[in-house]
């Protein structure tokens, strides 16, 4: 299920891009190959994957379970057992992306999911997302996508 949600956003950010469709696309395909690795399981594709490569998915991993924390670079490298700068330069290289970046696109794309799903109310959806307040979680995602979440919420949803 959460696969197949990931394909549709993904889908509606191919069919119709917004501010910053290029890192958002990025960031639903990490977390496509994250959920593929926990579906089919470590032992399928690890064998060949370097130690770099299997520091990025724990980078990753961490990030996608924790996305209603606090991220910041410091947070993640404890979380990881890893020194900032380690876990900074590791996956830049591993990901071509910025820690940061990633972060932000993947809340981004967790309060997109959210609000699709038309059950929980805005300020529960900056929440779920770690923003500290629903002013910084609509600003963040008017910039992402230059709709207020409110807006996007009343969109008709374009895959079935």
């Amino acid at each position: 299920i959460a696969m197949r949600r990931m394909f549709e956003g993904l889908a509606a950010e191919l069919r119709n891009p917004g501010f910053a469709s290029q890192t958002l696309i990025q960031s639903m395909l990490m977390g496509l190959a994250v959920e593929l690795v926990r579906h089919l399981g470590p032992q399928d594709l690890s064998g060949g994957m370097s130690r770099c490569g299997r520091q990025v998915r724990h980078i990753v991993d961490y990030v996608m379970d924790n996305l209603s924390g606090p991220l910041g670079v410091a947070d993640i490298a404890r979380g990881c057992n890893m020194s900032v700068r380690h876990v900074a330069r590791v996956f830049k290289d591993g990901t071509g992306v910025s820690l940061g970046e990633f972060v932000a696109t993947s809340r981004i794309a967790l309060a997109k999911e959210l609000l699709r799903g038309d059950t929980a109310r805005i300020k529960e959806v900056s929440w779920r997302c770690g923003f500290s307040s629903t002013s910084a979680f609509s600003a963040a995602f008017r910039a992402a996508t230059g709709q207020t979440p409110r807006e996007y919420r009343c969109l008709p949803i374009q895959l079935h």
